[in-house]
C-alpha cells in the first residue's frame, strides 16, 4: 500500500503491519508493530509460516505464537504465526525514511479482535517482565 509521506507518521501505529528488511536478517519479513514511545517503534513481532521448531519444548513461547490466516490478511502466502515473543525497536526516522524509500512496504493494520487477543497474551505473559507490559503493552 502506498501512502503520501505526510501520511505516513500518522498510518504508522500499534497494530501496524510492515514488510521490512531487517540488517541482522537475510531476507525481507512481515512484522507488527505494538507500540511506540518518543523516538521508536517497539515490538516488530515477526510473522512467520511456521513455528520454530526450537521453541516446541517451551510452552510459554509456544503459547505467544498467534496464529494469522491468510484469508484475513490477503497479502500472507499461506496461515502463518505472528511470533510475540520478543520486543525490537526501530527508530521512527529509519523506518519512516526506509517506507518512503520504498525499502519498506506497510501492508495494513491488524483487524483489531486480533490486536487486542496479542494484547491480552502478551500482558499475561510470564516471558515480559511488570516493566516491558506497562511500558508496551499498555
Amino acid at each position: 500500500m502506498d501512502l503520501p509521506s505526510q501520511l505516513l507518521k500518522s498510518e504508522i501505529k500499534r497494530g501496524s503491519i510492515l514488510y521490512h528488511k531487517f540488517d541482522y536478517i537475510d531476507h525481507s519479513k512481515y512484522c507488527l508493530i505494538i507500540g511506540e514511545n518518543k523516538d521508536d517503534y517497539i515490538g516488530l513481532f515477526f510473522i512467520n509460516s511456521n513455528i520454530n521448531f526450537k521453541l516446541n519444548t517451551k510452552q510459554e513461547i509456544l503459547d505467544l505464537q498467534y496464529l494469522l490466516r491468510k484469508v484475513d490478511y490477503d497479502f500472507l502466502k499461506y496461515d502463518s504465526y505472528l511470533s510475540c515473543t520478543e520486543i525490537k525497536t526501530i527508530s521512527k526516522s529509519k523506518l519512516l525514511n526506509s517506507i518512503e524509500s520504498k525499502s519498506t512496504i506497510f501492508k495494513g493494520n491488524l483487524f483489531p479482535k486480533h490486536l487486542n487477543e496479542i494484547l491480552t497474551l502478551v500482558r499475561n505473559s510470564k516471558v515480559f517482565s511488570k516493566f516491558e507490559k506497562e511500558t508496551f503493552f499498555k
